[in-house]
Order: structure tokens, then sequence, then C-alpha cells
């Protein structure tokens, strides 16, 4: 697990892949772009200062349940891509509490990707502590949280 603050989108593939050499001989160096995810327990995000020191990405959380909007959502989704960050938003299932089809129509009607976005997310958490997560799909299908009673 990478200390707080410090992973990034690739690392996976690097921890994977390595460096190495490509095929004739290229040397292939594996890039990583710093990101945050953010939630209301940032509150107001300071968008140029994440910027300035090298975040690109943001990934926004936007709902929660059936019952949850992040009261700083607004500010975070428009300021991440005003400073010209790549931004997408996600929805923290609850699959204790309602089904999968309504908490992607309250997270489409709260919060759910427009243009000029990465596609959304959804993280899972259940009774058991288990968390996941995954891009959302459009088409709904068994296991939507796995770990879930539903799943």
């Amino acid at each position: 697990m990478p200390a707080r603050g410090t992973a990034g989108m690739g690392m996976g593939v690097l921890a994977h892949d390595g460096r190495g050499d490509a095929p004739g001989g290229t040397s292939v160096q594996a890039v990583q772009t710093e990101g945050v995810d953010v939630s209301s327990h940032q509150g107001n995000v300071a968008w140029s200062t994440l910027w300035n020191s090298g975040v690109r990405w943001a990934y926004v959380k936007a709902t929660e349940g059936t019952y949850y909007k992040n009261t700083s959502f607004t500010q975070q989704y428009t300021g991440s891509y005003g400073v010209g960050m790549i931004r997408g938003s996600y929805h923290f299932a609850t699959p204790d509490t309602t089904g999968g089809a309504a908490q992607a129509d309250y997270f489409v009607d709260n919060g759910a990707a427009g243009r000029r976005t990465a596609g959304p997310c959804r993280a899972c958490s259940t009774s058991s502590g288990t968390r996941t997560a995954r891009p959302a799909t459009a088409s709904p299908r068994p296991g939507w949280c796995p770990g879930s009673a539903t799943s």
C-alpha cells in the first residue's frame, strides 16, 4: 500500500509490468500522473495549489446511497475543471440500504458525469467493511457491489 498522498494513476501497471525495453530496443518508462479523490470532508479545495503541485486529475464524490449529496460537489467538480484537471464523479454505494438501480438513478440525478469528464465510478462498502472501486456501467448486472447481500 503506498503512503498517503503518493498513489498515482498507473502505479499498478508499473508494479505489474515494471520498466524495461519495448520491442525494437526502445526504452520504456512508466509515467505516473498524480490525482486526488475528494469529498465533503475536504470542503472547498484550493485547486490552483493542487495543480501547481503536479496534480492533474480528480474524482469528486457526488452521492452516497439514496440519502446523501456532497455539499461541496459544485465547487469541487467545477473548480478542478477550471484549473485544467481531468475530473470525474463517483457514487459511494451502500448495498445494505437500497438496490443498485435506485442508487444509480440517484447518482445520475445528483452529479453523475456530464460533458468533459472522466467516466463515472462507484465505490462500494459493505457491512463487513469491504470496499471496492469500479467503473460504473450503463447496464445492470448481477453482483453490482461485490461482497454485498445482492452480489
